[in-house]
């Protein structure tokens, strides 16, 4: 409502029903002609001149927000000044402490209250950054992008070449209606009618490729030239720098950086891994993706995934430190980088009621048609140690069992009927 021309009583229509009623051209100040207070508005003109000039005025705000290049200030991080949220779009901060720092967006957190965006490990990003920096100064890469630009430039002629010819195939319908209309007899006005419709429909469709002509001539593509003295200055510096980078200064990387890297986008998903789009002088785009620490996975979607394959492992008899290695080879990592240690793996048991087998056996929780070994003794009558020790002497066979990691005896009498005959030394042995 605020946007269109009815609140302020100014018709946007020529003629209600017709197909192109309604559409636009030009701006307001091109108009020819302007009648105010038609019919009753919702607001005066005055008002929505005001609307109007404040809308313009938070439109360039905001753009001045989202496209202004900070000052590279003095510290550690590389990229103060370029890195952008990609979550809302505004400038993101950087925040040191101890010896790190971290690119952190906390727009939406000071005026609306809502979460912070974004919370990113700053070193991993510079490196991951200075990484395609190098490797877009490397020779090779240099002649792409020189090959590159010369494909845009193509690519924007051809565009050229077909809005031209559409523009004359219009311009002749156009013509070629304005005839029939002309040479169509006076008397016959349905016939009069229609095809002066037909004109006016050639007429708008040629006026409005002309215009998309017109764009696309007054804003031609951002082409980046390579001079033959820039592409071997580029080259000799592209093989030395990679090798004294580490020995620049920070304000000297830093005003490297800037030569060709305008602003970097980051967005960090729940996998703690960070879309990286780099953007370089001329408009070229890099996307690449850079695994960062995170502060805490508890209760997220990751962590339950890998809670999941915690139980799995853990349904099978998985000790810890298989259970350990499994996570580590399948490609899970915790919430700060790194590998999983035991004490990650015993937190997430102990969280989420994840007991081994042994556990759940000693709290009740064994399988049918088996017993313990206190169980089996108190059956016998004889102490579980009296057992232990004729398992040690070999005159009880039976092997741990797989999943519970501990000795399970058959819950059967004949069972404890042969543990009575080796107790009253009936025989030499038995086996299970």
């Amino acid at each position: 409502m605020i946007r269109c021309d009815c609140p302020e009583g100014v018709p946007a229509k020529q003629i209600p029903g017709r197909p192109a009623a309604g559409r636009i051209r030009q701006d307001r100040g091109a108009w020819l002609a302007l009648v105010k207070d038609v019919y009753p508005a919702f607001i005066s003109w005055d008002k929505w001149e005001q609307i109007q000039a404040k809308l313009a005025e938070n439109h360039r705000t905001m753009q001045s927000r989202f496209t202004r290049r900070d000052a590279s200030r003095k510290g550690a991080s590389l990229l103060a000044g370029l890195v952008r949220c990609g979550k809302c779009g505004h400038a993101m901060r950087v925040a040191y402490k101890d010896k790190r720092f971290q690119y952190l967006c906390s727009k939406l957190q000071g005026e609306l209250r809502q979460e912070a965006c974004q919370y990113l490990s700053g070193k991993r990003i510079d490196e991951v950054v200075v990484a395609e920096f190098l490797s877009a100064i490397a020779p090779a890469n240099i002649d792409a992008l020189q090959a590159a630009t010369d494909r845009q430039l193509v690519s924007h002629h051809d565009q050229l070449k077909h809005l031209r010819q559409d523009v004359q195939r219009l311009s002749y319908a156009a013509t070629r209606a304005e005839r029939q209309y002309n040479h169509v007899d006076p008397e016959n006005r349905l016939i009069a009618a229609s095809l002066e419709r037909r004109w006016e429909q050639a007429l708008e469709e040629l006026e409005h490729a002309r215009q998309i002509l017109g764009d696309r001539q007054t804003d031609p593509p951002r082409l980046v030239k390579v001079s033959a003295r820039d592409r071997k200055a580029f080259s000799d510096v592209g093989k030395q720098l990679p090798s004294i980078w580490g020995d620049l200064s920070i304000e000297s990387r830093k005003a490297l950086l800037r030569t060709l890297v305008t602003g970097v986008n980051l967005d960090r998903g729940d996998d703690g891994i960070v879309k990286v789009c780099i953007v370089w002088r001329g408009g070229l785009v890099t996307q690449t993706e850079q695994a960062v620490p995170i502060h805490s996975r508890r209760y997220g979607e990751l962590e339950q995934r890998v809670v999941k394959r915690v139980r799995e492992l853990n349904e099978t008899g998985a000790k810890t430190d298989e259970i350990l290695s499994c996570l580590n080879g399948e490609g899970f990592f915790p919430c700060r980088g790194g590998q999983f240690t035991t004490g990650i793996v015993m937190k997430l048991k102990h969280r989420y009621g994840i007991t081994s087998k042994l556990e759940a056996l000693r709290q009740g929780n064994q399988p049918p048609h088996k017993c313990t070994t206190d169980q089996i003794a108190e059956e016998v009558g004889v102490k579980r140690e009296w057992i232990y020790r004729k398992i040690s002497r070999g005159k009880i066979r039976i092997e741990k069992d797989d999943v519970y990691g501990c000795y399970l005896f058959p819950r059967t009498k004949l069972a404890v009927r042969e543990l009575r005959r080796l107790k009253e030394g009936k025989c030499a042995h038995v086996s299970f």
